[in-house]
This record gives C-alpha cells, structure tokens and sequence, in this order.
C-alpha cells in the first residue's frame, strides 16, 4: 500500500507532504494497535468490567517509544509524530490510520487482509486502488478539512462497508463468539487479573488459567469442550 502524495490536493492545489511524513504515516498505521492487551478488545472489554480507565493508544505509544529508545530507532522529532498520530492530534495524516469521521481507513484495510487470510476468504475490496483516488477537500457546511474519494469509487468503498458487516455478522459478534467472550472475561476475573497483565501475550494468559481445580480452569475446559453458557434471547 503506497501513498501516492502528489495526487493528494486541496481544491486542485498539491499539499506539501514530505517524505518523513509518509514515513512516519506508515509506521503509524503499522503500530497504532501495538497496544492491544491479550486476547485483543476483550481485555479492553474485562478492564471496563473492573471500572478500570484503559486506552489502548496510549499503551500503543508507551510500547512505541519503548521500543525507539531500547533500538535507536528514528530521531525524536519523527517518534513524536508517529506517537500524535496514534493519539489523534495530527488530524489530517491521522485519519489516514483511523478515521472517525468516515470510517473508511487502513486499520480496517489491515484486518480486511489478515482476517480474510485466517478464515480462507478471499479479500474482493482493492485498497491499493483506492488509495490512488484519496483528495482533501473543504467541508461544505464548516470549512473543516476532510478526506475524500473520486465518485467512481462509490462501489469500491460501498464493497468496503458491506464486507465489514458482512464480517461482524458472520463471525466477529456470531452468537457463539460473544458466549466464548463472555465465558474469558469471567474466567480473567475469576483469576484476579488486571491491567498489570496487559502485556502479557494470549499464551501466558492461558496458563494463568490453567491452575488445576480454580474456578477460571473450569471456565477455560469449558470453552475447549464446547460446553458454552446458555443464550437467553430477550
């Protein structure tokens, strides 16, 4: 996925875009997840559970600018633009990575990938194609600036929001998912964890669960034999 920035204007002028600020886009897209606790958005969904205030963007620039300082990666002012634009503060650039106002985005383009690949799907939507139609115009109604799309890829970005619901539907909130969900985060707090396991991976979660004739290992060989909670339809 490249961003062509020649092609980016506003009103038909060209923005000025430099080569570090592509860079540091790229990387942003790359790392802005970094944060995800195990086990992804259920542990964000379990923390809440607790009444415990978690964002994972700021664990993403924590693990980030770790990361710079343990490698010598990037000069300071190039890890203080990745880490706004994981946090949202360089607006234009940053709905690049997510984008709020439309939802159309390279956070989605990137599971669109990696999901279709891990259930055996086909990825039918184009992004690199799209990414050659991307403008900044002027909002009609407050002049704010905005991402835009040529017209004739109406269909593209129409095929975008119908995979995404298609998806969601199908198997990212399929009724036996959000059991299994449900079934985690009582066994986590059944086991006493909290945000000071978030950078624990999926694994070491498992074995914590794992302790033999504890509430949270009953739960766990509950789920591996499909034994699920009962769905209660209201």
């Amino acid at each position: 996925m490249q961003l062509d920035t020649d092609k980016i204007t506003i009103n038909g002028e060209p923005i000025k875009i430099s080569d570090k600020e592509v860079k540091c886009v790229a990387i942003a897209g790359l790392c802005h997840d970094l944060g995800h606790g195990p086990f992804s958005h259920i542990w964000e969904f379990f923390l809440k559970k607790r009444n415990i205030e978690w964002a994972h963007e700021d664990e993403s620039v924590k693990i980030f600018e770790e990361i710079c300082k343990k490698n010598q990666l990037l000069d300071l002012e190039e890890q203080e633009l990745v880490c706004d634009l994981i946090k949202e503060t360089r607006a234009m650039l940053q709905k690049i990575v997510n984008n709020e106002d439309t939802k159309i985005d390279v956070d989605k383009w990137d599971y669109f990938e990696r999901d279709c690949h891990f259930l055996g799907k086909r990825n039918s939507f184009d992004h690199d194609r799209l990414m050659q139609f991307i403008r900044v115009v002027k909002g009609e109604k407050n002049n704010k600036l905005v991402l835009a799309y040529r017209d004739k890829e109406a269909k593209s970005i129409d095929l975008m929001f119908y995979m995404r619901w298609i998806y969601h539907h199908k198997y990212y909130k399929h009724l036996k998912i959000n059991i299994i969900n449900d079934m985690l985060i009582d066994a986590f707090i059944a086991a006493g964890l909290n945000e000071t396991h978030t950078r624990n991976d999926d694994y070491e979660i498992l074995q914590l669960l794992k302790e033999p004739g504890t509430t949270q290992a009953n739960i766990l060989n509950r789920i591996l034999k499909r034994d699920l909670y009962e769905a209660v339809v209201l």
